[in-house]
C-alpha cells in the first residue's frame, strides 16, 4: 500500500501539470503542400519537402523554373499556413500566417533595369529557400504554450514582371509594358 500511494500522486501531479500547462505541440502527421499557383503561368514548380513533420516550414526548399522564352526580373510568390485555428482580421477575414518568397529587387516595380539586377533566364531555375523563417517568426510561434502544428500548407502567385517590362498579376492575368 506504501509503494502506491507514492505512484499515485505523481501519476495526479503529472495530469494536473498536462491539463494546467499544455507543452508544446507534438509534431506528427507530416504536412501536405498545395500548389495554387494558376496554370497558365509559364512555371515550373517543383516542392521539395520534407520527410519529418518538425522540419516544416523552414526546410521546405521550391524550385521555380521559367519555362517561357523571357528573363524573369520579378517574381514573388507566398506560402499559407492553412491552420484551423487561424486568428480573424479586424474586417472579420481568416488571417493567414504568410511567408513571402521574392526574387528579385524589392523596388524592381518603380525602378528602371539595371546591368546588375539577378534574372531567371529561360530554362533557368531559382530555388527558394525557407530556413530564413526558421531563425524569425516560425520558432517563436512554436515555443507559444498551445501551438498547433499546421497540417496544410498553400504555395500562392503573387506576380512577375519579365525583362521587357509584361508580365502577370496575383490573379493570372497578363499584362503589357504598357499597363
Amino acid at each position: 500500500m506504501k509503494s502506491v500511494i507514492p505512484a499515485l500522486v505523481s501519476c495526479l501531479f503529472v495530469s494536473v501539470i498536462l491539463l494546467v500547462a499544455p507543452g508544446h505541440a507534438v509534431f506528427s502527421q507530416v504536412p501536405e503542400i498545395e500548389n495554387a499557383i494558376p496554370n497558365n503561368m509559364p512555371l515550373k514548380i517543383e516542392i521539395i519537402a520534407p520527410e519529418k513533420a518538425e522540419d516544416y516550414p523552414d526546410k521546405i526548399r521550391i524550385k521555380v523554373t521559367n519555362t517561357g522564352d523571357r528573363s524573369i526580373v520579378w517574381l514573388r510568390l507566398h506560402l499559407e499556413e492553412i491552420n484551423e485555428e487561424v486568428r480573424i482580421a479586424p474586417d472579420g477575414k481568416r488571417a493567414y500566417v504568410t511567408m513571402p518568397l521574392i526574387f528579385g529587387r524589392r523596388d524592381y516595380n518603380l525602378a528602371k533595369t539595371l546591368e546588375t539586377d539577378p534574372v531567371i533566364a529561360p530554362a533557368a531555375s531559382h530555388m527558394f529557400d525557407l530556413s530564413y523563417y526558421k531563425r524569425r517568426k516560425v520558432a517563436r510561434r512554436r515555443n507559444k504554450v498551445n501551438y498547433q502544428p499546421v497540417q496544410l500548407y498553400r504555395l500562392g502567385f503573387s506576380g512577375v514582371r519579365y525583362l521587357d517590362g509584361s508580365g502577370y498579376f496575383s490573379n493570372g492575368q497578363g499584362f503589357s509594358k504598357k499597363n
